[in-house]
Parts: C-alpha cells; sequence; structure tokens
C-alpha cells in the first residue's frame, strides 16, 4: 500500500486563500481595511 505524503494540495489552499484575499482587498470599495494574521498554530 503505497502512503501520498505531499503537502501540495494544502499549500495551493492556502496560496489560493492568499489570492483572493488580495483580489477582494484591491476591489474593495472602501478607503480604510483592516487586515488579520492568524499567527497560532491549531493544532
Amino acid at each position: 500500500m503505497t502512503t501520498d505524503h505531499s503537502s501540495s494540495g494544502q499549500a495551493l489552499g492556502y496560496v489560493y486563500q492568499f489570492d483572493r484575499a488580495t483580489y477582494r482587498l484591491f476591489q474593495s470599495g472602501v478607503d480604510v481595511v483592516e487586515i488579520g494574521v492568524e499567527d497560532i498554530d491549531e493544532e
């Protein structure tokens, strides 16, 4: 039995989230935008 230990799928998900957030930020019609960054790993 072969087990795939690749994390490429998760990495693509993180990149997609960043791209989508950046797109929405630049498409926003407001002058002030508040951004939160998660800095604690949830295990």
